[in-house]
């Protein structure tokens, strides 16, 4: 809401013009979007939870350097299924 009202303010007092507003890359801001979406249902679902348990009962532990290969193909797999953003959230 508070982007929304910036750009009312900008646009509408001149600061921008409209060829500013044409340039703007707008499917880019939609996929960005949409991926910070799904990343907050996955977090409110439950989901995240239930992949970061069943995560850190499998890893082995012995060894930094076989946990992060394990992260490292964790991470890899995760985002090859669901978006870069959402891949982030549910590793953080």
């Amino acid at each position: 809401l508070v982007g929304l009202l910036l750009l009312v303010v900008a646009f509408g007092s001149g600061f921008l013009t409209k060829d500013d507003f044409n340039s703007v890359s707008w499917h880019l801001l939609a996929l960005i979007a949409g991926g910070n979406t799904l990343g907050l249902a996955v977090k409110e679902s439950g989901l995240l939870t239930a992949i970061a348990s069943g995560l850190t009962g499998s890893l082995d532990v012995s060894s930094p350097w076989i946990l992060t290969l394990q992260l490292t193909a964790a991470v890899f797999g995760l985002s090859v299924v669901v978006s870069h953003t959402v891949a982030a959230i549910v590793i953080m």
